[in-house]
């Protein structure tokens, strides 16, 4: 597969969050940027194409949060 190079600026607060999240999985930027690609994809045609609705449960199944994408 065919790989392109990208090269952007992130907001600090961004910068350190992917710093976190990729220390905290143990894996590399590029994989923690290809992944949250592939999940908000994933979500994207499930809630706005499919017009489903992605909701938090708790342990007792109930929903504590609906998440709306714009």
């Amino acid at each position: 597969m065919k790989k392109e190079k990208y090269t952007f600026a992130l907001p600090e607060n961004v910068a350190k969050r992917l710093d976190e999240l990729s220390e905290q999985e143990s894996m590399s930027k590029s994989e923690m940027l290809r992944r949250t690609i592939a999940l908000y994809s994933y979500v994207y045609r499930e809630v706005v194409e499919a017009d489903k609705k992605l909701c938090v449960v708790d342990q007792n199944d109930q929903i504590s949060r609906e998440i709306v994408l714009s």
